[in-house]
């Protein structure tokens, strides 16, 4: 139906009222129809004043008394076609049967109110049972996978902390993602710059990684490599031994393993390798490691072994490799009774092959008699050459008559032999002694001393033939030798037959000479000289060489004295003997010496054989110290002759060091010497040492040398010895 409302500012307002109507409702409704009416307030009726404020908004009703009824008024906010919505007041009563009606109603919704409220509190609980939990479970994992950082501190919502935490960890995953593109790029630059192989395999020994350098090195695409075990790739020594090392039930790492591998095209390398197992998944998965190529080292060593076993000149054994193999086999030969013989050989007349054609025409005969020794000697024979013009060959498992036979044989090619040098030919012969054993001894050294003993007793008798060593007979021929020596060494000491000889020492870069060594030389009666080789190994056994080494000492200090000497400040290098490294009484002598002379100590050179000084580092070490400490330089001689020693210079820690001719003599034409010379040079100059290259003897040697880098050079084509007194007299 319609209603009239009346309005406060202005005509009623027409309002449809809908109600459903059917049988409970109208039973319902009908007698609240007589009392809801619509309030028709006149101004100044006492119940405008009591209605709230027009303001305030319709939901908040307010029940009024009135004439005895109970009647609940609030204001109602209508819109009109016409113009702002109008507030109009709704008044109802409220007595018996409305009181009814909202108990009705409070009984029909409170069981709906309370169903509703525990079905609200059973979701929470379920949805704490099924989501709660693991959601803490989720934010425990996320707080750990974040750096631990409390992910519900400040925050009263799950699901706001574990956003939080997501957000850390999508940080941590972007830093170690950029961490790791950092590395894996690192790691990528470090195996292309690196001269070491980087390389892994699974663990059946495959190859999963290997860096560019070894694809460069080896010629082979990295991806034909790649899944491959180094049999598979490689031929050569240790390949077996190293699948084995990388297919072990229980892995363990390793250092330094060498294995020599052959490529397809037949080259030759030595890889020294290291590696260790990794793991996966609680297991070994294989090894990852470095290799690093050391053929080149591994052939320098090689080098370096054959040169301190070989004679540099003629490829034969030097002395102290044949008596160490000679040793060897003389035990042997005496476990199994098997007899032997040694045979030193010297050559007739050598002196004059070097006087008369030259030094090389001495060094072509005696490569030709080397050649000679090794085609007529067996394959388990030794052959060496010891010194000069001097060798030597041990017959093994020969008896006594078989051995004398066959070292006649020797001096009988050798007298056949007659090199020929430019175009001429020359003459060859030799003294031969011959030493047998277990007969004559058994021990090297022994029978070579025996074996010498008959070669001099064969130059004696007229030279050019062959002496057995006989024990009765050769030891009254020793001790007249041995008595004749000591009464010439005595006799030359007390009578100034002991002379100075110079040899000059220049700068390779070119110059004036800068010093002089000294040699000695002993006159004989008859005018002639005897050369060091032949009388200091006399003195020192007759315990003379301290005396001599003093008189060197004295005499090189008054030439030091002299004005011809001075005024060129020309530097003096003296030879002492290895004998006098350990006499205090020489070293006391040489401080006493320099003392009273008043020389200038950095014109005196003090020069002590490497073989000598390697004897007994400790001593040697000791003595180059109390030398040095009195301002005097010390010059390491025939340096590369013992080089098993060489890793002893940076203890020795000598001024000067002099290579041994025998690299220098071949070097413009031997790679293998301008290699060794260039190291030496090289370790010299790294140590602060100068080095000074003996047996200089043309021109094209001299240039080499200086392309390598020697600092001087000495020999015959810088200047031949000549007698002190020549060269600096007393008076200008």
């Amino acid at each position: 139906r319609w209603a009239s409302l009346p309005r406060f500012d202005g005509p009623p307002v027409q309002l449809p009222l809908l109600l459903t109507i059917d049988e409970p409702s109208t039973r319902l409704l009908r007698p609240l129809e007589e009392r809801v009416r619509i309030a028709t307030p006149l101004a100044g009726d006492p119940l405008s004043a009591l209605l709230p404020p027009t303001g305030q908004t319709g939901e908040d009703p307010f029940v009024l008394s009135r004439n005895g009824r109970r009647l609940l008024a609030r204001w109602a906010s209508l819109p009109r076609f016409d113009g702002p919505p109008v507030q109009l007041p709704l008044l109802l009563t409220i007595d018996e049967p409305s009181t009814r009606l909202q108990e009705m109603l409070y009984r029909r919704l409170l069981p709906v109110g309370i169903g509703l409220a525990v079905a609200t509190l059973l979701t929470l609980l379920a949805s704490w049972l099924w989501l709660g939990r693991p959601l803490g479970r989720l934010l425990l994992r996320a707080e750990a996978l974040s750096g631990g950082e409390p992910a519900r501190k400040g925050r009263r919502n799950p699901l706001e902390a574990l956003a939080h935490s997501l957000e850390t960890i999508e940080q941590v995953v972007t830093t170690l993602s950029h961490e790791g593109d950092l590395n894996r790029h690192r790691f990528l630059d470090f195996a292309r710059s690196s001269s070491d192989w980087l390389w892994e395999t699974d663990r059946s020994g495959r190859l999963t990684f290997l860096s560019p350098i070894a694809s460069t090195t080896l010629g082979i695409p990295s991806e034909e490599m790649i899944g491959k075990g180094l049999d598979e790739l490689f031929g050569g020594e240790g390949v077996e031994r190293i699948g084995r090392l990388l297919t072990a039930p229980k892995p363990t790492a390793f250092r330094d393993e060498e294995v020599w591998l052959t490529t397809r095209e037949g080259i030759r390398l030595c890889l020294r390798l290291h590696g260790i197992p990794w793991y996966e998944e609680g297991g070994p998965a294989g090894f990852r490691g470095t290799a690093r190529d050391v053929t080149k080292a591994k052939q320098a060593e090689e080098h370096l072994i054959h040169l301190a076993n070989r004679d540099q000149l003629t490829g034969l054994l030097n002395r102290r490799r044949f008596i160490e193999d000679l040793d060897r086999e003389i035990g042997l030969a005496l476990r199994h009774g098997h007899s032997g013989a040694v045979i030193l050989l010297d050559l007739d007349h050598f002196k004059l092959v070097n006087d008369t054609a030259g030094h090389a025409a001495g060094d072509e005969v005696l490569i030709q008699i080397a050649g000679l020794l090794r085609r007529l000697t067996r394959n388990n024979d030794l052959a060496a050459r010891l010194s000069g013009d001097e060798f030597v060959v041990a017959l093994l498992y020969a008896e006594p008559d078989s051995a004398v036979a066959h070292a006649g044989e020797i001096l009988r090619q050798i007298n056949l032999l007659r090199p020929i040098y430019g175009g001429k030919p020359l003459n060859t012969a030799a003294s031969a002694g011959i030493a047998i054993f277990p007969r004559d001894g058994d021990k090297a050294v022994e029978l070579l001393a025996k074996a010498d003993t008959a070669m001099y007793e064969a130059k004696n008798q007229g030279r050019n033939r062959l002496v057995v060593f006989d024990e009765r007979q050769m030891h009254r021929h020793l001790l007249d030798s041995q008595l004749s020596w000591q009464e010439r060494l005595l006799h030359a000491i007390e009578n100034d037959r002991l002379e100075l000889f110079l040899q000059p020492i220049a700068p390779a870069a070119g110059g004036i000479p800068a010093r002089y060594e000294v040699l000695l030389r002993m006159r004989r009666d008859d005018g002639r000289l005897y050369m060091p080789g032949s009388f200091i190994p006399m003195a020192e056994q007759f315990g003379l060489i301290d005396r001599i080494d003093l008189l060197v000492l004295r005499k090189s200090l008054e030439l030091l004295r002299r004005p011809t000497m001075a005024a060129a400040n020309i530097a003096l290098s003296i030879n002492l003997s290895g004998m006098s490294l350990d006499d205090e009484q020489v070293l006391h002598t040489i401080e006493a010496a320099l003392s009273e002379e008043g020389v200038a100590t950095d014109r005196l050179i003090i020069e002590v054989t490497e073989t000598a000084a390697c004897q007994d580092i400790n001593r040697a070490v000791e003595f180059i110290n109390r030398i040095q400490g009195q301002g005097l330089r010390i010059a390491l001689d025939d340096f590369g002759v013992g080089f098993s020693s060489f890793s002893y210079l940076k203890h020795l820690n000598p001024d000067i060091l002099k290579i041994d001719g025998s690299f220098i003599r071949k070097i413009d034409s031997s790679r293998d010497d301008q290699l060794f010379v260039k190291a030496l040079v090289d370790v010299a100059s790294g140590l602060g040492m100068s080095t000074v290259a003996e047996f200089v003897e043309d021109e094209a040697c001299l240039a080499r040398v200086r392309e390598l880098g020697v600092d001087y050079a000495q020999g015959y084509f810088i200047g031949k010895p000549r007698p002190a007194d020549e060269l600096f007299p007393e008076t200008p």
